[in-house]
Order: structure tokens, then C-alpha cells, then sequence
């Protein structure tokens, strides 16, 4: 299931950077944005084999909450979890190297395309990493409450 959810997660953020796009009347096809979006999700690769590494080398009698929710590279590993509400902590998670790499990429590629300036291109980039950074905060909220 695992190649159809990153399917699927691909054409979901190529769907959000074609919309504004398309609001602004500029022609880029779905396909262009899907590679971009492709190549976005190389960062998340990196992050899961990175983990995976990590979890390599523990014993499995050692794994506990807090090493599974642990994100090498983030700004949660500067902080004392006790000190943060899980909802918090997991919202800080999110701002890590990974992140800030594929914000880079879908900068890079829009840019590419010459059909934005820069600073368009960066918004656009910013913009959906922070929507969707905002969505899956509102998730982890829902789904703590229920």
C-alpha cells in the first residue's frame, strides 16, 4: 500500500501548487507540477531511511514512544519534550532540515519553469508547505481530542 498512499500524497500536493497557478491564469501541466511534487517527497525518503537507520541499531526492547516519534534533524531535538504539550511538540517536529529541503526543491522547480519570478515562486513553495503544515497540525488536533 505504501508505493499508492505516496501516489497519492504526489498528486494531492501537485493538485495544490496547479491551483494557484491556475488562478492566476498561467500555463503549467499537471505533469510539470507532479515532477515537481516527485521530487519534493526525496527529502521524506531520506527522513524514513534515516530512521529506519536508527532503529537498526537499537535493541527492540529499547524502542519506547519517544524514540519512534523522533525526527533526526529537527528543532524538537533542541527542546525538552516534558516542557511542550504532545500537540505543540508535534507541530514543532515539523520544522526540521527536511522540511526546509523540500520547501528548497519546490522553490527550484517552480523557478524552472520561468513562468514565475522568484519571490512568486518562493510564496507559492511556503505557502503550501505551510498549509500543509497547518492541515496536518488541525489533524493531530481532531484526532487528540477524539
Amino acid at each position: 500500500a505504501l508505493p499508492v498512499i505516496t501516489w497519492l500524497k504526489i498528486t494531492f500536493i501537485a493538485l495544490i501548487l496547479q491551483t494557484p497557478l491556475m488562478l492566476k491564469s498561467i500555463e503549467v501541466s499537471f505533469k510539470e507540477t507532479f515532477r515537481i511534487a516527485a521530487f519534493a517527497n526525496i527529502p521524506y525518503l531520506l527522513l524514513g531511511g534515516v530512521k529506519l537507520l536508527i532503529l537498526l541499531f537499537i535493541p527492540k526492547v529499547e524502542y519506547n514512544n519517544n524514540l519512534l516519534t523522533f525526527t533526526p534533524g529537527s528543532i524538537t531535538n533542541l527542546i525538552v519534550k516534558e516542557t511542550y504539550s504532545p500537540v505543540a511538540y508535534s507541530f514543532l517536529s515539523s520544522i526540521n532540515i527536511y522540511e526546509i529541503f523540500w520547501i528548497l526543491i519546490v522553490f527550484l522547480g517552480l523557478a524552472k519553469l520561468k513562468k514565475l519570478n522568484k519571490i512568486d515562486s518562493f510564496i507559492l513553495a511556503f505557502s503550501v508547505w505551510l498549509g500543509l503544515t497547518i492541515f496536518q497540525f488541525s489533524l493531530v488536533l481532531y484526532l487528540n481530542k477524539a
